[in-house]
């Protein structure tokens, strides 16, 4: 690697060091940064040895969330949303429900009929309770329920069109790794 690109590196290093972020406009702009550092390195040249590698020592979010935000940009990109668009978005059904959203669309649509589209869709899971585990069922407002979701997806919690997937799964890792 030349100079440049080391510094352009170190740069993209950087940007990706955060913690968990709770707005929905830093989560844009870490969806961005996240796509831009995966385009903009060949990451299997660098001593990390892969773009993996990289974000196992630099970004503090799981890869399935990884993958998840870098897919949510591709589909913002490909079907050519603007910032206001996605920000008018955010404000009418939050983060959560435009990423499942952005995902799922196979083709563009106007802000109108994507609010319309994803405002009701359901983000909640079915789980099956182990022997000598202790259940909780409770719901939360959507502002901080979107928090919790992007706390939860770090960890490898998904959403799908049926509900959310992984959810058990990463609440012990979140209690684990965070609360213990």
């Amino acid at each position: 690697m030349n100079k440049k690109e080391k510094t352009l590196m170190k740069q993209v290093i950087s940007d990706l060091t955060v913690t968990i972020l709770s707005t929905d406009l830093q989560r844009f702009e870490l969806a961005k940064a996240l796509l831009h550092a995966k385009t903009s390195i060949l990451w299997k040249l660098t001593e990390y040895g892969s773009w993996t590698g990289m974000c196992r020592t630099h970004v503090k979010m799981g890869s399935t969330a990884i993958t998840r935000y870098i897919r949510f940009m591709i589909n913002v990109n490909d079907f050519k949303y603007s910032d206001k668009q996605m920000l008018s978005m955010f404000k009418a059904i939050g983060w959560s429900r435009t990423m499942f959203g952005i995902i799922d669309l196979t083709d563009k649509i106007s802000v109108k009929d994507f609010i319309a589209k994803y405002k009701d869709i359901k983000l909640t899971g079915h789980g099956t309770q182990a022997h000598g585990d202790r259940a909780y069922t409770f719901s939360l407002p959507t502002e901080q329920a979107d928090i919790f979701d992007t706390h939860l997806e770090n960890y490898g919690m998904t959403h799908h069109p049926r509900g959310r997937r992984g959810v058990r799964e990463a609440m012990i890792t979140l209690v684990n790794r965070k609360l213990k």
